[in-house]
Order: structure tokens, then C-alpha cells, then sequence
């Protein structure tokens, strides 16, 4: 099992076989590869783009993407270890993950941070999270990093330029 929150975990050769992945899935996207699985999208935060690339592109792959929005149409959860639950959150990320992680074959999770407290923020506590305590690999959708948009412009820079070794960028 092997989770993708962020492109700083996978080596170059690992990322450029996902953007040829990719791009062979651009060309033929009806593929059986998620075929009678399941995803579990979490979104903490709105999203259009995401949530329907992320929909489209599961079932694409032959699997049922269930969203879950906590704090709207799931119950908002609480990350703190040891915290009293007596505000709005019922479960916990121990208990919600690995609850996912017997239903669904992959969790994704979107949640951006509260921009009020950088060194709060940079640790990515709600995807981290997941991570930990779930047992199916979970895929970071966008949270203080964004590595599936990396790879995208990653994927548009090599279509446009051909290779990209040895150039310099500024995004």
C-alpha cells in the first residue's frame, strides 16, 4: 500500500511512469482497472474541478466514487487525539478512516489549511491523518500541496516542450 500525498515522496522515475500512465489513459479512458472497487472522496472544502474530474475519473476506471462532505452530509470529524468531543464533530479520523478503509478500496481527501497559523498548516494534519490510520492507500486531492495538479502541469509542460531535463521553471 503506498499513499500519494505529496510528488516530495515518489522518485522522478515513479512520477514520470504515473504522467505515462496518464497520458495513455488520456488516449483510452474507459479502461476495467478500478473494475468492482470503490473511492471515497472527502471534501472539506467546495470544489467543482476537483470533485468532477476526481467522480468521472473513477468511474472512467470501472469504480463507484462515493462523496462525503463532513460537516454537511457526513458528520464533521475531530483530528485532536485525546480531545472531548462536546462541539460539532461525532466521530474521530482514527475510527473514520479505518471504517473507510473496510468499505472503499482508496480515500482522497481534499481539505485546505485555515491559512491562520502557518506552522499549523504546513504539517497537513487532516490528510496526514487519514493517512495514518487508514488501510487502503488515500490520495491527497489538494491540501497545503496540490501533487495531482503537479503532475497535470508537469504533463502539460512535456506535451508542450517535449523533455523537460535539465530546464527551469517558475510557476
Amino acid at each position: 500500500m503506498r499513499h500519494f500525498l505529496s510528488t516530495l515522496d515518489w522518485s522522478r522515475p515513479e512520477l514520470q511512469e504515473l504522467l505515462d500512465t496518464a497520458r495513455a489513459l488520456r488516449e483510452r479512458p474507459i479502461q476495467p482497472l478500478m473494475q468492482n472497487r470503490s473511492v471515497a472522496l472527502l471534501f472539506f472544502n467546495p470544489s467543482m474541478r476537483t470533485r468532477t474530474s476526481f467522480t468521472v475519473g473513477a468511474q472512467q476506471l470501472g469504480a463507484m466514487a462515493l462523496v462525503l462532505e463532513p460537516g454537511k452530509g457526513a458528520w464533521p470529524i475531530a483530528f485532536d487525539d485525546g480531545v472531548e468531543m462536546l462541539g460539532e464533530e461525532e466521530e474521530h479520523v482514527r475510527e473514520v478512516a479505518r471504517v473507510l478503509s473496510r468499505y472503499v478500496d482508496l480515500i482522497c481527501v481534499r481539505a485546505f489549511p485555515k491559512f491562520k497559523n502557518w506552522d499549523e498548516d504546513r504539517q497537513d494534519r487532516v490528510v496526514q491523518a487519514f493517512a495514518q490510520h487508514a488501510t487502503v492507500p488515500v490520495i491527497n486531492m489538494e491540501t497545503i500541496t496540490h501533487p495531482c495538479q503537479e503532475l497535470a502541469l508537469m504533463m502539460a509542460l512535456q506535451d508542450r516542450l517535449g523533455t523537460t531535463d535539465g530546464k527551469k521553471f517558475v510557476l
